[in-house]
């Protein structure tokens, strides 16, 4: 090997233990950053709902309250019967 070739060999090791350190340092701050996010969506799942989830109870709660608002419209009309028949059964 010429003493040139050799040279230029140091500096490409160079560069490459620079780039190792530097991708090993990229690889430790990705994985810091991978834990933390881990951690957000474990707990966004425990104590979070979804975006869906939100809009599907949202319809599910319209739907009880059209529900119950029939039933109160209902036994309206059946208080209103029985008074009617209690009024007429006093009255008559």
């Amino acid at each position: 090997m010429r003493l040139d070739q050799f040279d230029k060999l140091q500096i490409l090791v160079k560069e490459l233990e620079e780039l190792t350190r530097k991708l090993k340092q990229e690889n430790y701050l990705l994985k810091e950053e991978n834990q933390k996010l881990k951690s957000q969506s474990s707990f966004s799942k425990t104590n979070d709902f979804r975006s869906d989830e939100i809009e599907q109870l949202k319809e599910e709660n319209e739907n009880l309250k059209k529900k119950n608002n029939a039933a109160l419209t209902h036994l309206n009309q059946l208080i209103g019967i029985v008074e009617k028949s209690v009024v007429r059964g006093n009255g008559g």
